[in-house]
C-alpha cells in the first residue's frame, strides 16, 4: 500500500512538472523565453488622445512643448502637458472601445515573449546592435524601426524554422492586462513597482528587473515602447473581434504600446498608444515577439 502511494505520488509529480513546463518555453537559437497566454475575451480600452513620435526637425515651433529623449535619438514625442504630480492634464481617463462584437476574443492560447527582445538576442540574429544604451546583452534593444523589427523576425524565422511575429495590439493589451483584468499597468501594483519610467529612470534597464504580471510577462509597462503589427488607426472601434492586427488605415505608420523609461506615468498605462513611421527609430522603442 505504501509502495502504491509512493508510485502514485511520483506520477502526480511528473504530471505537475510536465504541466509547468508547458507554460513556458525557450527558443533554442536565441534563448528567448516565451510564456503561454491563455485564450479568452476582453474589452479594449482607449485614451482620449494618442501621440505621434515626431522628428525633432519638424517641431522647431513647439520646442517649449517637447521633452527630448536624450542621447542617441533624433526623434521625440510630445510628453508635455505634465502637471506636478506627473499626470497628463489634457487627457481623459481610458474608456472602453466598442467593437462590432462588443469584445475581442482570443480563441486560442498563444506564446508571448517573457521579456522585450534584448541587445544580445538581436545581435545573435542580425550581427549588429543599433542601441544607444549599450550597457549589456540583457538590456532591451532600442533604436530599431518597425521595419528593423520585421527584418529581425524574417531572419529569425529562416534560421529557426519557426513562425515568430510582432503581436497585434489586441494580443498585447490582453496579455498586458493578464487576460482582461482591471489593471492600469502591465502588472498589478504601483507604477514604481512594475515599470522603469520617468520617475525612476534616465535610460533603459536590464529586462526583468520589475514585478511580472499574472502571465509571467515583464516590462509590459515602461523600459521601451514596443512595436505592434497593427497599421495606425486613430480609433480602435474597427479592431478585429478575433484579436488579429488592424491591416487597414495608415499602414506607413504602426502602433507602439507600453511606454518607456522616458515617459510620464500616464504613458505607461496599458491603454496608452503611440505611433511612428515604419522607418523611424528611437532610443526608447523596441519590441517583443509572439510565437504561433
Amino acid at each position: 500500500m505504501i509502495r502504491a502511494v509512493a508510485i502514485f505520488s511520483m506520477l502526480m509529480l511528473g504530471c505537475s512538472a510536465a504541466s509547468a513546463a508547458e507554460t513556458e518555453m525557450a527558443d533554442p537559437l536565441t534563448g528567448m523565453a516565451f510564456v503561454r497566454v491563455s485564450a479568452g475575451c476582453f474589452s479594449l480600452v482607449d485614451d482620449a488622445k494618442a501621440v505621434k513620435a515626431s522628428s525633432a526637425s519638424n517641431q522647431r515651433s513647439k520646442q517649449a512643448l517637447i521633452i527630448h529623449n536624450g542621447p542617441g535619438s533624433e526623434f521625440v514625442h510630445e510628453n508635455s502637458a505634465i502637471d506636478e504630480v506627473g499626470a497628463l492634464s489634457d487627457l481623459l481617463p481610458a474608456q472602453a472601445v466598442t467593437t462590432q462584437s462588443g469584445k475581442v476574443c482570443h480563441e486560442k492560447d498563444f506564446w508571448m515573449g517573457k521579456f522585450e527582445v534584448t541587445q544580445g538576442q538581436y545581435r545573435k540574429v542580425t550581427g549588429r546592435n543599433p542601441s544607444a544604451f549599450k550597457k549589456g546583452d540583457d538590456y532591451p534593444v532600442e533604436r530599431v524601426s518597425w521595419l528593423d523589427a520585421r527584418q529581425f523576425v524574417r531572419i529569425l524565422n529562416e534560421k529557426s524554422g519557426k513562425q515568430y511575429r510582432l503581436p497585434s495590439e489586441s494580443e498585447w493589451q490582453y496579455a498586458a492586462s493578464s487576460g482582461g483584468q482591471e489593471v492600469k499597468y502591465g502588472a498589478a501594483g504601483k507604477a514604481v513597482d512594475v515599470a522603469w519610467y520617468m520617475k525612476n529612470s534616465s535610460s533603459t534597464h536590464a529586462v526583468g528587473g520589475k514585478k511580472p504580471n499574472a502571465f509571467g510577462l515583464y516590462d509590459m509597462s515602461g523600459n521601451v515602447w514596443e512595436w505592434m503589427a497593427d497599421c495606425w488607426s486613430e480609433h480602435r472601434s474597427s479592431a478585429p473581434a478575433d484579436g488579429s492586427a488592424v491591416s487597414s488605415g495608415t499602414c506607413t505608420a504602426r502602433v507602439l504600446k507600453g511606454g518607456s523609461w522616458y515617459d510620464a506615468e500616464h504613458y505607461i498605462r496599458i491603454s496608452a498608444r503611440l505611433w511612428n513611421d515604419t522607418d523611424r527609430s528611437d532610443n526608447n522603442s523596441g519590441f517583443r515577439l509572439v510565437l504561433d
